[in-house]
């Protein structure tokens, strides 16, 4: 599991290549 802020939506959780995309 990643830890990532709040900021970012819930998606994250999928995995780590999605939350790469939400980011940029």
């Amino acid at each position: 599991e990643i830890l990532v802020p709040s900021c970012h939506s819930p998606s994250v959780q999928i995995g780590n290549i999605n939350v790469q995309q939400i980011v940029m």
